[in-house]
């Protein structure tokens, strides 16, 4: 069986935007650029730091006679940048240090599946470009591209950052409606490159008729909510949506992918429904390196002209399995 195969710089690129944080002296995060190769003096003097990952080199080999079975091993070039601060040199070189070793753990940590990523809301609020969460009330199931959604407050969007016991909580006292939620994920990645895509909810529902939460997935191409997954408990609970095929179905053109979430019944103008949610996630892996780890690494800073670059090269390798029926 063929597929096809993600471009390997992407998927190192977004293995380490997506795990790698850096905790400056203040402790805030650092902000760090990373990209495909070359150094870009301009973005060095607006971040923290700069990361360039390129393709060294790839070659291949047979691991059956007929050749329908081969490992392609990549050869990446990756480089820590940071532009030096003349009054602030030593905190330059030590933030160089900090970003290499955030890298390194990164790829020890996660080098055992590079294909895989899980996208969550930490940090997520209304000024966020990528993962956003609304919320409504209704008798039925509404489209996404509805103007009956509401956009989450920035207070209400910290209360998803994390799973521990600080919930969102949605609440509807009239006859025959729901509490729903909304969460729209950004895919950074091509459908055709997918391997599995899961989306998952953490939370329970209340309502008078029994407690318990529904979560669908919206279908582009048929138009409504699909992949239907139920709990029934009172307590925080997972459940989730895998999708394994026709995942072209599931995401639009610009790579967003939607959850809804409601209570499993609705409120009977006396009693309340209420939705709780604690936590949610989008989970997906992609077909390419299927493992990656740290060969060596080099300084390479440049001081002979002021400012000093503060670099370190990094020679990562990667492997790709490919079988050919």
């Amino acid at each position: 069986m063929s597929f096809t195969v993600e471009d390997p710089v992407k998927t190192l690129i977004r293995l380490l935007r997506t795990y790698l944080r850096v905790v400056k002296e203040d402790g805030g995060l650092a902000s760090i650029h990373i990209s495909d190769e070359w150094y870009n003096s301009e973005i060095s003097k607006t971040y923290d730091g700069q990361i360039t990952v390129g393709l060294e080199n790839c070659r291949e080999e047979r691991l059956s006679i007929n050749g329908a079975i081969r490992r392609s091993i990549v050869t990446y070039r990756v480089n820590v940048w940071v532009l030096d601060k003349p009054e602030k040199s030593l905190e330059s070189s030590e933030m160089r240090n900090k970003i290499l070793q955030e890298v390194k753990n990164v790829i020890r940590e996660r080098g055992e599946a590079p294909y895989k990523f899980e996208y969550n809301l930490v940090g997520a609020s209304q000024k966020s470009g990528s993962h956003k969460v609304f919320y409504t009330f209704s008798d039925q199931e509404i489209p996404p591209t509805s103007s009956e959604w509401n956009e989450l407050s920035d207070e209400e969007y910290a209360k998803l950052w994390y799973s521990d016991d600080e919930r969102l909580s949605e609440t509807i006292q009239e006859n025959g409606k729901y509490p729903f939620l909304l969460f729209k994920f950004k895919l950074d990645a091509e459908t055709t490159v997918l391997k599995s895509l899961t989306l998952k909810f953490e939370g329970y529902g209340e309502s008078p008729a029994g407690n318990g939460v529904t979560i669908k997935a919206w279908n582009f191409s048929d138009g409504n909510w699909q992949k239907t997954q139920t709990s029934s408990g009172s307590l925080d609970e997972t459940i989730s949506i895998e999708i394994l095929s026709g995942f072209e179905n599931f995401v639009d053109k610009d790579g967003y992918v939607y959850l809804l979430a409601k209570t499993a019944n609705p409120s009977d103008g006396v009693n309340s429904a209420v939705l709780h949610c604690d936590y949610a996630e989008m989970d997906f892996s992609v077909n390419g390196i299927s493992y990656c780890k740290l060969v060596s690494y080099r300084n390479l800073d440049e001081t002979h002209n002021r400012p000093f670059i503060w670099r370190t090269e990094l020679s990562v390798e990667g492997w790709i399995f490919e079988r050919t029926v």
